[in-house]
């Protein structure tokens, strides 16, 4: 799908080799090519391999009738929070759900799960990668998807690194100096980091300063790690069936 925003500049691409920590100190995106040669879960990993491996262990996935899963401005835990609903299954009934998704006219997601908790026969096939300090407190999750998932646009306070083992996922960053052409929920609710526009199919009369926006794209490949910054705007959209791995640790300084 061709991006609707107007003037995205492309990713940067940085070989593995070249890639250092300083890049945290500019605080500008980039995709690593070549960062996961060493992972034991490239080559092996796919929704099968996952189903063999984990069997009937109980997941909840996210379960939407359309591509995207959105959540409400609530400004309470007691109000609905998702425009999707949770369903609890074994992960192989999960993956079974994943391979019938077009027949059955859904989307499912399992989402940011701790692997080290969740999914510990999982770890040995993770490598952190070398520019995370050594000493840092680092969450790693494991994401499985449905071909066409779309996360609605949002940043996250910690930096990030969003590793891709099978499927590509086409990315849309936007830097937090735009922040208030991109239509944040009121800083009252329960889900402040998130915003109203759809990137795909924006609503310029109800979020016209959204046209002066001008997004970072790429398309991130299995192999390939990005660099997501602290605070960074993103809407990401898988294009086939996707695992990723992502690792979140504290920024060395309020971003």
């Amino acid at each position: 799908m061709a991006t609707t925003v107007q003037a995205s500049r492309a990713l940067e691409r940085i070989d593995a080799h070249a890639f250092s920590a300083a890049r945290f100190t500019e605080h500008t995106p980039a995709i690593i090519v070549g960062a996961m040669d060493e992972w034991p879960a490239m080559g092996k990993w796919s929704p099968d391999y996952l189903a063999s491996v984990l069997q009937d262990r109980e997941v909840r996935i996210a379960v939407s009738k359309s591509h995207k899963y959105d959540y409400n401005p609530a400004t309470s835990a007691f109000e609905n929070l998702t425009q999707f609903r949770k369903e609890a299954m074994g992960f192989a009934a999960f993956v079974e759900k994943i391979h019938n998704a077009a027949a059955a006219g859904e989307h499912y997601y399992l989402m940011q799960r701790p692997i080290q908790n969740d999914f510990p026969e999982l770890v040995p096939d993770v490598v952190r990668p070398r520019w995370i300090q050594d000493k840092k407190k680092v969450d790693v999750n494991l994401w499985v998807g449905s071909a066409g998932n779309v996360t609605q646009m949002h940043y996250d306070r910690d930096e990030n690194f969003l590793a891709e083992v099978q499927g590509s996922k086409h990315i849309r960053l936007f830097d937090p100096e735009q922040t208030e052409l991109l239509y944040p929920y009121p800083k009252d609710s329960v889900m402040y980091y998130l915003s109203y526009v759809d990137c795909d199919n924006p609503d310029y009369e109800k979020f016209p300063k959204f046209r002066e926006a001008r997004a970072w794209e790429g398309v991130l490949n299995p192999g390939e790690i990005l660099y997501l910054p602290a605070r960074w705007w993103h809407q990401v959209r898988s294009l086939q069936d996707a695992i990723s791995v992502n690792f979140w640790w504290a920024p060395a300084k309020a971003a």
